[in-house]
């Protein structure tokens, strides 16, 4: 959800779980890490379109990642669009794999990010 309303409610939720790479005042990237307190989320994986393939999208996405950790999960999931078939080989290199049964469903179970 793109909502900048429901973006600040997961960043005051979750505030040492979420990523930004700022320039200046201008965001260029950011992802939101969500813990329900045994699970992790990667939700929102946003990169501007003209700072992309420059590493800024795998930069936020490994640090949530590696927060998501911190809290005490290996398990680490990632929704993705079923339309957004162009972006399953970024995700695929970052170490998450489809889950079985489900063709837009990404999972990360401890594997190096």
């Amino acid at each position: 959800d793109n909502d900048p309303e429901n973006f600040e409610r997961v960043l005051q939720r979750n505030p040492g779980t979420c990523w930004v790479i700022e320039e200046g005042d201008e965001i260029l990237a950011a992802a939101l890490g969500l813990y329900d307190g045994r699970r992790g989320f990667v939700q929102s994986v946003v990169v501007r379109r003209d700072r992309r393939n420059r590493g800024l999208g795998a930069e936020v996405v490994r640090k949530t990642v590696e927060s998501l950790r911190a809290c005490g999960t290996d398990r680490i999931r990632l929704f993705v669009r079923k339309e957004n078939t162009d972006v399953l080989g970024f995700y695929e290199k970052l170490g998450f794999i489809v889950e079985d049964g489900c063709d837009y469903l990404y999972d990360s179970s401890g594997t190096p990010v």
